[in-house]
């Protein structure tokens, strides 16, 4: 239980206090009740603690329900047989108003892209993708559709780079508040009153159901380097989504027949959702010098230097103008190539621009602030003599761009049109496009 962070003195002292008066006088006591344990709770170290001894009744209780009677529930466990006992409204709100007391952060920085609408957000360690998908169709049985689902796969937490290791950040299930306090419930007073302060940061105090959300996908997504990582449930290992929306439908979690219809409709041109290759990849020189020698088509690759006339380096961020293909419709993307030479000129400059890999300000001012004078820097473009990755690079720094060919794509990828399965396998160097 995150006790650490139920009421903090320093924040909030009156709701600190709000929190221990619920645990004394309404856990406490049904736990002394239902399984002769006792409990204390200090609010000044904040210290959560359960008798020693685990009494038999506990147990029992948590083998009935085949849930794990130790380590860390949300890791390891499902919600099987007891969502089967959850056989009416009440019931479900009842227990739903329990997780929304023990995981549910009513913290106001939690939003949907905007802070206007403000949202419970419930989060999941681990990779337990069954445990999220039975929690989302509980709140869906309440009529509580979720805002949004955060998965914890690579495909959501890093879209551009394929070779992104950090990003195993947990779930989070997001409940729109006005929904919640209109069809949940609360049994917690210190909760209750929390939500009440947060609707009122709300601009659109009516909600915003999922089920009938726009789902729209932009882009395309990287075939990361962990969407066959045995740290993935085998069911989830090797699949590729493009939506967090795809995901859900894929795990049984219901969406809406225009949700479903949209995916199919963008599913039927897979070329146009993926890429092969890392979107976009940057850090230091040696860090993509040790990407390129572990990657079979990057290591074969012959790179040449390109020099570009000023025209040619027009800063943009249209999605579809690509340039070094063989046609308009493939190359390099020149809003990523853009960006790529801007991250390796600051770094070299070190300037102040770049923090660890990303550039802080406005791209266009960063890159104008250098495109006259990359040779000086030393930034260099090196084309690969196949549709790869375009490499640039100058000292110490150093970016990698993918290749975007819809019809090379195509040919990698696999769908089971009745489940949404989608697969994409990784390229070889023989089959690439020659450049």
């Amino acid at each position: 239980m995150p006790y650490r962070n139920w009421g903090d003195l320093k924040i909030n002292p009156e709701r600190a206090g709000e929190i221990s008066g619920y645990i004394l006088r309404v856990v406490k006591p049904m736990w002394q009740s239902e399984y002769s344990m006792d409990i204390a709770y200090s609010v000044l170290n904040r210290a959560w603690r359960i008798s020693g001894t685990v009494t038999p009744e506990l147990v029992e209780d948590l083998t009935e329900l085949e849930l794990i009677t130790k380590g860390n529930f949300r890791e390891t466990s499902t919600i099987e047989k007891l969502t089967a006992a959850l056989n009416n409204t009440e019931k479900v709100k009842r227990f739903i108003a329990g997780l929304t007391d023990t995981i549910g952060s009513l913290a106001p920085s939690h939003r949907n892209r905007t802070a206007d609408l403000q949202v419970i957000s419930y989060e999941f360690t681990g990779k337990n993708f069954i445990l999220v998908s039975q929690i989302a169709n509980l709140f869906i049985k309440i009529d509580c559709y979720p805002n949004q689902i955060l998965w914890n796969h690579p495909n959501f937490q890093s879209g551009d780079n394929r070779y992104y290791r950090q990003w195993k950040k947990g779930f989070k299930i997001r409940i729109v508040l006005t929904d919640y306090i209109r069809a949940g419930s609360f049994v917690s007073g210190a909760k209750q009153l929390s939500a009440i302060e947060n609707v009122a940061l709300q601009k659109d105090k009516g909600g915003q159901k999922e089920n009938v959300r726009s789902v729209r996908i932009n882009g395309r997504s990287t075939l990361h380097i962990d969407e066959n990582s045995n740290w993935l449930p085998d069911y989830i290992r090797g699949k590729h989504f493009v939506h967090n929306a795809h995901m859900a439908y894929f795990l049984g979690i219901p969406i809406n027949g225009e949700t479903l219809t949209y995916l199919r409709r963008k599913l039927e041109k897979p070329g146009k959702l993926i890429s092969p290759f890392t979107i976009l990849t940057k850090g230091s020189r040696q860090e993509i010098n040790d990407i390129i020698k572990n990657e079979e088509y990057l290591r074969q690759s012959t790179y040449s230097e390109v020099l570009f006339s000023r025209e040619q380096l027009k800063t943009t961020t249209a999605k579809n103008l690509y340039i070094l293909g063989n046609g308009k419709e493939d190359g390099f993307p020149i809003s990523q190539v853009i960006h790529a030479i801007t991250y390796v000129g600051l770094a070299q400059l070190n300037q102040g621009g770049v923090r660890r890999t990303k550039i802080s300000g406005n791209l266009q001012d960063g890159f104008s602030g250098i495109k006259e004078k990359l040779s000086t820097i030393g930034v260099r473009v090196m084309k690969p003599d196949r549709g790869t990755c375009l490499l640039i690079q100058s000292q110490d720094f150093a970016a990698l761009v993918g290749y975007v060919n819809d019809d090379f794509n195509t040919t990698l990828t696999e769908i089971d049109h009745d489940t949404l399965a989608f697969k994409v396998r990784e390229p070889k160097f023989s089959e690439c496009v020659v450049l």
